[in-house]
């Protein structure tokens, strides 16, 4: 028995002096280590456009190689770091924001660790206002300020700032400042106009004064007309032509050519289909007559009705078609004799289109 507590006692004395000299070989603060966590985060809530500074003090925190921080999914550029608070600017928000506000997570990671704090920063949708419109008339290509607040930044290409005025986006909208935004009012029939502003996060504020004084007025464009193309076509006949020019207003635009109204589709501002009416039994030119909003244009003489084409007889001189016969195996050149083609016309012999018609 005596040499068995010898033994354990000395066993026991081995053990302690092993663990002493660990002991001595890690500093207690590895023995020890606790996990890094996030501890807070200053400020803990703001708008959805981001840009603006967020203080994360961190605990236990000795990171390996750089140092990246998410908001959500989204990583935030990193200001400094000095070792306990990390300084970024938060990133804007891009999803969807069903009531006013989204949280997210904040991650912080480095080489070797990612330190996640749920629910940590709140985006808050913002909240635009419109305070006034200058001026309160204009018409198309007239550049409006509008002042109120709240007014964001386009976060990217599928989130930008826009303004509506009647039932049309702005041609061009400027961000100045939260407070101030110019746009340019696009082609619209004439009246007062309301006015929305649409921040990129999906935010309205509406411009809808009850006092006509206060509303925006739009003053009636007056359109031109530049060409019609093909400027020519037969009597009684529906031709296709376009029509070139500016202000054109689909809804609000009507054509006549000698009188008689046109089928008209309006393809945009500066381009008009139509079709000439088959109502017209009387050769010569007509004037082509554009109407937008009570506001017309005319172009004098814009096309011409010529007869129907028509073949001379063989017997004629120079006849119908020469020479009058050929192989049937084709690949010659059939000259056709007459009056009123056109450019573009079709041939056919029994029914099948002759090629290189000129």
């Amino acid at each position: 028995m005596g040499m068995k507590k010898k033994l354990f006692f000395k066993i026991s004395a081995i053990i302690m002096t092993a663990i002493l000299i660990l002991a001595e070989a890690l500093p207690l603060t590895k023995a020890f280590a606790q996990e890094p966590i996030i501890e807070k985060i200053e400020p803990s809530q703001g708008l959805t456009s981001g840009g603006y500074e967020v203080v994360i003090t961190m605990q236990n925190f000795s990171p390996t190689g750089q140092v990246e921080v998410l908001f959500g999914g989204t990583k935030a550029q990193v200001v400094s770091f000095d070792g306990s608070k990390i300084v970024v600017i938060a990133p804007a928000y891009t999803g969807e924001i069903l009531t006013d506000k989204v949280s997210v997570s904040i991650t912080v990671r480095d080489a070797a660790k990612n330190i996640i704090k749920e629910n940590a920063f709140t985006y808050l949708k913002s909240t635009p206002s419109i305070e006034k419109i200058e001026p309160l008339t204009g018409t198309y290509g007239t550049e409006i300020t509008i002042t109120g607040s709240g007014f964001m930044k386009d976060i990217d290409s599928s989130h930008k700032l826009s303004v509506v005025i009647g039932n049309k986006e702005a041609t061009k909208v400027t961000w100045v400042n939260p407070n101030v935004i110019k746009a340019v009012v696009p082609l619209l029939t004439s009246g007062y106009k309301e006015i929305w502003v649409r921040n990129p996060d999906g935010a309205i504020a509406e411009y809808k004064p009850a006092e006509e004084s206060q509303k925006f007025f739009y003053q009636k464009t007056t359109p031109t007309i530049t060409s019609v193309n093909p400027s020519k076509g037969p009597i009684n006949t529906k031709t296709k032509i376009t029509i070139r020019g500016t202000n054109f207003i689909a809804g609000a635009t009507t054509v006549t050519i000698g009188g008689q109204t046109a089928e008209a589709t309006v393809i945009n501002e500066t381009t008009i289909e139509a079709y000439t009416p088959d109502n017209i039994s009387i050769t010569g030119p007509q004037h082509v007559i554009v109407t937008v909003d009570g506001v017309s244009a005319i172009l004098l003489n814009g096309f011409t009705f010529i007869s129907n084409p028509r073949i001379n007889p063989l017997s004629a001189i120079p006849p119908g078609v020469d020479p009058p016969q050929g192989s049937v195996l084709g690949g010659y050149k059939v000259t056709i004799n007459g009056s009123g083609f056109m450019s573009g016309a079709q041939v056919k012999f029994g029914g099948v289109l002759a090629k290189d018609v000129e």
